[in-house]
């Protein structure tokens, strides 16, 4: 199975193309400052982008209808259990109206779908968005009565590092407990316990959808969503 998999930054775009779980090649590609100073908001750039990574696919070859998966790095959501989750028509509007903050990894599905509907394919996903929430209750103490600790840190990252680093020590990753690193324009560090053994597979498991009305949007509430089995 081909699967093409997208992560937008703020300046760049990682792309990648996989046959099932290896890599037949991967870039990062960069915009000027120039190319992108015209656009009021990351949102505005999705056609741009759209186009810059249908060029590069012509550059390496590749005919869109042979992909049979498109995957990206999650947006900025309500709260969610960490997985891989299919992207609804729910989920988009959410992520295209910013309706739970502004990012450019909310640009990920509107284009994967874009994508896919050029390839004709039903398979496209997110993996662990930035506002992954797994935390006990304890961690969410901070000392001061009424602050509490909010989960929102580099999951798809942490969490990619986890499951390597445990596979290099010949262990699942739920018999192991990490403190992981993210250091890039932004840092994250969390320990990770990691308890599930959902946490480690790849198979999507969830459809998003809304668990919070839209004046607590963006306040961005520790609702949790409602995954059904995709």
């Amino acid at each position: 199975m081909k699967i093409f998999a997208i992560s937008p930054y703020r300046d760049y775009t990682r792309i990648g193309m996989f046959e099932n779980f290896d890599c037949l090649w991967a870039e990062t590609q960069r915009y000027d400052a120039s190319e992108l100073e015209r656009f009021e908001g990351f949102a505005a750039q999705e056609d741009f982008r759209f186009h810059k990574i249908r060029g590069l696919l012509a550059e390496h070859d590749e005919r869109i209808g042979t992909i049979s998966a498109f995957v990206s790095t999650g947006g900025l959501l309500h709260p969610v259990e960490g997985g891989t989750y299919r992207i609804s028509a729910e989920m988009l509007e959410a992520l295209q109206t910013c309706a739970y903050g502004e990012s450019p990894a909310n640009l990920g599905a509107p284009l994967i779908v874009r994508l896919a509907l050029a390839a004709n394919s039903q398979y496209v996903y997110v993996v662990n968005p930035p506002v992954v929430d797994e935390m006990g209750e304890s961690t969410r103490m901070t000392g001061y009565p009424g602050l509490r600790r909010r989960s929102s840190f580099h999951a798809l990252n942490q969490k990619a590092v986890a499951w390597r680093e445990a596979k290099s020590l010949g262990k699942s990753v739920t018999e192991c407990n990490f403190i992981v690193c993210h250091l890039g324009r932004t840092i994250s560090v969390g320990a990770a316990p990691c308890r599930s053994p959902s946490r480690a597979t790849c198979r999507p498991r969830h459809s998003w959808t809304s668990a919070s009305p839209a004046s607590s949007r963006r306040t961005r509430s520790n609702h949790v969503c409602s995954p059904r089995a995709a």
